[in-house]
């Protein structure tokens, strides 16, 4: 696991200067303390030794393994990683970057994921010390072999130039250019390979020692003394000036501020910074016993290794607290307010009673013993030096030169507010009223006058008299000064009729803080609210303070958060849809969480710009304009590759065997500061060439990629937004099976090629063959198909004269019967006309025109190229004409409109068709234009979808309702009934709405009919 894991980025980070070490002028009360144990991912809760590598990653020595911390997730190393034994008493990285681990039996180097044993130095030897010189070197300090100068994991003892011997080394450190060893026979220097004694430093027991600002060197000593060694080598007693440790020193550093941190015997963590002593021990939250180790990261984090307590960091949050560490006597603070007379800062608690903190140190003090209440609810005061204090259950006290004195008059004892206006006079906010308060109350205004409620939480005076009263469940109410009082509520636009908060900036704008309903606002006469739907922290606001750089900040049960207030006053006036905000809580250094309010001021602005809220575990106290920012960008590392689930080793060359499908990235950005709000960018080149959206997880995986080279690239920023553009890169080359390779196409190819031309030349020489042969068995069907070619031409012409023969005698048939049926029409025609009876004679003429119907046909026939079918077009428009002429008579003109589809139609349907059209034709020239002198017929035949269409129409009369086939006793009607079952068609006959008759059959028509054009024939006879 170490080879696959210790090999990161190509990239390695300098340490760099920061902005967020841990304030000398805070208490460690003060600081934000981080802990970390088993629970966590240690291997257990002894942290012997630590040091941060250049990579940014924290390697801690444990009595289980050595561990590296990269701010989120613990990676342990024990004995399957070639570690020997697995307690680590000491860490050290050289100038190439080896990271060198002492154990109880040895030294092994990590380097770019390979573990080496150092070779000089006795296998039973426990190491104690590590320390890399500005050669290349590394000394190595042991138990009891001595001390060691190592190269390249080679490594030579060094001579004591004293015959009392060195004994136990416990501690190698450099100073002015030369290497101390303190151990438990003194101080020596080494000096051209060999440890001499400091004369004056024998037998002195050295526990630690360290150089703070690479000059002098600092020694503790087992008896808790604190020594120095001059850059000159002499040896001086502890400075009186300062308060140095009296019991053991495990542990002891220098900050980059020039504090000195130890670490006690005694589960105490000290500071010395100016001189004076800053205590944290088991009181204040340290765990465990003993500090076994101290160190200062490139952020500016001190982390502290306990024995049995884990892992602790102490870092500078924005936020310092003012508890009972400092001074109060509870941390449930209610109302601060700053005294304009001594520029100190007033603290109501809970129980508690009043504190006075001094700004500069923040220390608190119990003041006012003998108020009759220690439940303050409100503090105020003027520049005279009046202090009044409003309490929950005793009413208001005035203080002035230690005088108290109760205000009388309060509608309540409960009272919620104390504001003082612009005219001195003070306001007090009760659950009974509004108070206002001269000397003593003089005027107390309830919902008698128009607020809204009677619980007040809150007033603001206006210089032109106006008042604006927050009420709790009455919303706010605009009083002015002649008594108008006008009440807003949610249906006027206020968040939440619970009102918490008001706030006038020098704009003239009310800002009026709620409980559920966010943050409202009253501007140019018009009420705005801003909710968590537009980006606010949360929904109740319990104070409001603005800061001198244009924000506004509110505190509530979740913490304290800040907008701008122009992205507000934006939002109202449309110009933007949310509002940003940021937010600060225990991981900015509040105790607690909970933002104390209800109770006004709940929340003070200093004179020098700092912000005070009130909270249950203490004051918190902010800079707006000193909000330490990390402007170190983080190293990124890739920590593991894994290729189908198997992890590979990390290197900047990569090798994937063939077939991978998925490739996964795991990698890491080294802020410890806040490791949780770093946010990534990787892309993988080859692939694709734009960086992947932020994103917090720290995986990314790849599937079924091509073979080839790939360039796997990672950036990721810290918690303050400040990116490592370089970033860690990854080159890797996903290797092709050998199918998948050039060689293998250009093997193919050239097989396929020589296959092709031996495929090519037996393909032409069959070709060849089959060719010949083919000639061959063509020239013999030649020859046997002329001939039988000769002999079918020999039968069609044979044939051919056969047709022609009954050809011409079909013809002569159809001239004959024409004929004849033309002599018998003749005959009709002369016999009608001897017939005096009109009757009879009609009859006659019903006889000539069907016959002549036939004789149409035939005479078609004998005139057309195909005797089986002829023009239909020709023969049912000369037989309506003929029709009208012959039966129409010369007393009416009659004009014929003929519309028939052109076509060709087979014999006997142009029979049936005539006939029918006869019947029509005739029938309408007998009854429709009776005692009219003209008129019209209408011959049309169609084809639609598949049926034949034949009608026949009239302008005239209109013929009565035509009986039954059955019942019908005149020839005509049944012999069109008769032709249109032969048709299997269907007949109608209707009289027209406009006048006359329309006849009309349809009969199945599958076969061919070719239209060929659109032929209308109009004629009057």
């Amino acid at each position: 696991m170490l080879a696959s894991i210790l090999v990161t980025s190509l990239l390695v980070t300098s340490l760099t200067a920061n902005t967020t070490y841990v304030d000398p002028g805070k208490s460690m009360t003060q600081m934000v303390m981080d802990r970390w144990t088993a629970d966590d991912g240690l291997p257990q809760n002894s942290v012997v030794t630590i040091i941060q590598t250049s990579d940014g990653y924290l390697w801690l020595g444990t009595d289980e393994g050595l561990v590296r911390f990269n701010g989120l997730d613990f990676t342990v190393f024990d004995r399957d990683d070639r570690l020997g034994r697995v307690q680590i008493v000491a860490l050290e990285e050289d100038h190439q970057g080896r990271l060198w681990v002492g154990t109880l039996d040895g030294v092994v180097t990590v380097h770019e994921g390979e573990v080496a044993q150092v070779v000089g130095i006795p296998s039973d030897a426990r190491v104690e010390a590590l320390l890399a010189d500005g050669d290349d070197g590394i000394y190595v300090g042991t138990w009891e072999a001595g001390v060691f100068h190592c190269r390249e994991n080679a490594c030579q003892p060094l001579a004591v130039g004293d015959a009392s011997g060195l004994g136990r080394v416990q501690s190698i450190a450099q100073a002015n250019g030369i290497i101390w060893v303190g151990s438990d026979s003194g101080v020596f220097r080494v000096d051209q390979g060999i440890l001499r004694p400091l004369p004056n430093g024998r037998g002195l027991g050295v526990s630690t020692m360290i150089s703070p600002d690479g000059l002098a060197l600092v020694v503790a000593t087992r008896e808790g003394v604190i020594l120095t060694v001059s850059p000159e080598g002499v040896l001086a007693g502890p400075d009186a000036q300062r308060a140095w440790p009296t019991e053991r020193v495990w542990a002891m550093m220098a900050d980059d501020e020039g504090a000195l941190w130890f670490g006690m015997e005694n589960q105490t963590l000290l500071r010395q910074v100016d001189g004076r002593l800053d205590r944290f021990g088991a009181d204040e939250g340290l765990p465990g016993a003993r500090v076994l180790a101290t160190y200062e990261d490139r952020e500016g984090s001190v982390w502290v290794g306990m024995e049995g307590g884990g892992l602790v960091r102490f870092r500078n949050g924005a936020i310092t607290i003012v508890d009972e560490t400092a001074g109060l006597s509870t941390g449930y603070v209610t109302t601060l307010f700053e005294r304009p007379d001594t520029r100190t800062m007033l603290a109501g608690t809970y129980g508690g009673g009043v504190h006075e903190i001094e700004e500069s140190s923040l220390r608190a003090t119990p003041i006012m013993s003998a108020l009759p209440s220690p439940n303050v609810t409100g503090v105020m005061g003027s520049p005279d030096g009046r202090v009044w204090v409003a309490t929950i259950d005793e009413g208001i006290f005035e203080v002035l030169d230690g005088r108290i004195r109760r205000i009388r008059g309060l509608p309540s004892n409960s009272v919620y507010a104390l504001r003082l206006d612009s005219e001195g006079t003070l306001w007090a906010g009760t659950d009974a009223g509004l108070a206002r308060i001269t000397k003593d109350v003089d005027r107390v205004y309830s919902t008698v006058d128009g607020l809204g409620s009677d619980s007040i939480v809150d007033v603001d005076a206006t210089e032109a008299g106006v008042l604006w009263v927050a009420t709790y469940g009455g919303g706010l109410t605009r009083l002015t000064a002649d008594g108008n009082a006008t009440t807003y509520t949610q249906e006027n636009g206020l968040g939440s009729d619970l009102v918490s908060a008001l706030y006038r900036d020098s704009e003239g704008t009310l800002w009026i803080g709620t409980l559920g309903g966010g943050l409202s606002f009253f501007t140019n006469g018009t009420m705005h609210t801003a909710s968590v739907s537009h980006g606010l922290f949360d929904r109740d606001v319990f104070q409001i303070l603005e800061d001198d750089l244009g924000f506004l900040w509110m505190g509530s049960n979740r913490g304290i958060s800040r907008i701008r207030k122009q992205h507000a006053l934006d939002l109202a006036a449309g110009l933007r849809d949310g509002i940003p905000h940021d937010s600060f809580g225990t991981d900015d250094g509040l105790k607690s969480p909970e933002i104390n309010g209800g109770a006004q001021p709940s929340g003070w602005k200093s004179s020098d710009g700092r912000l005070w809220f009130p909270t249950v575990a203490g004051v918190a106290v902010l800079d707006p304009g000193d909000l330490r920012r990390n402007p170190v960008p983080p190293p990124v590392v890739v920590e593991q590759i894994e290729a189908d689930g198997v992890s590979i080793p990390v290197r900047p060359m990569v090798e994937l065997p063939p077939g991978t499908r998925r490739i996964e990235f795991k990698f890491a950005a080294l802020s410890l500061v806040d490791a949780s709000a770093v946010t990534y960018r990787y892309r993988l080149q080859g692939l694709e060439d734009q960086w992947s959206s932020p994103l917090a997880g720290n995986t990314a995986s790849y599937t079924f990629l091509e073979p080839g080279t790939y360039t796997f690239n990672v950036t990721a920023t810290n918690n303050d937004g400040y990116w490592n553009e370089a970033g860690a890169s990854i080159l890797f080359d996903l290797r092709p099976y050998f199918y998948q390779t050039s060689w293998f196409w250009m093997l193919l190819a050239s097989v396929a090629f020589l296959a092709g031309a031996w495929m090519i030349r037996s393909r032409t020489g069959q070709l060849q063959r089959q060719r010949e042969e083919l000639e061959r068995m063509v020239e013999a069907r030649t020859r046997d198909v002329l001939a039988a070619k000769d002999q079918i031409q020999a039968q069609s012409d044979a044939l051919r004269s056969s047709l022609l023969e009954k050809d011409v005698l079909l013809r002569e048939v159809h001239h004959r019967v024409k004929n004849n049926l033309q002599m018998i029409s003749s005959l009709l025609q002369l016999q009608s006309r001897q017939v005096p009876d009109p009757e009879t004679k009609l009859l006659f003429d019903e006889c000539r025109n069907r016959i002549y119907s036939f004789s149409m046909v035939h005479e078609r026939l004998y005139r057309a190229k195909d005797i089986a079918r002829f023009d239909f077009v020709d023969y049912l428009t000369g037989l309506a004409e003929q029709l009208v002429r012959s039966t129409g008579g010369s007393d009416i003109d009659i004009e014929l409109d003929v519309h028939v589809e052109p076509g060709e139609m087979d014999v006997d349907r142009a029979i049936s068709c005539g006939l029918i059209m006869t019947e029509f034709v005739t029938n309408a020239l007998r009854h429709a234009f009776s005692g009219r002198s003209d008129g019209t017929i209408r011959v049309e035949f169609a084809r639609r979808t598949g049926m034949g269409i034949l009608s026949v129409e009239d302008d005239g009369l209109g013929m009565p309702d035509l009986p039954s086939p059955e019942e019908a006793d005149g020839l005509g009607l049944r012999l069109v009934s008769a032709l249109v079952s032969r048709l299997r068609g269907e007949m109608t006959a209707e009289r027209k709405p406009t006048g006359g008759t329309l006849c009309e059959v349809r009969f199945p028509m599958t076969d061919e009919f070719e239209v060929m054009s659109t032929s209308r024939t109009t004629a009057t006879v």
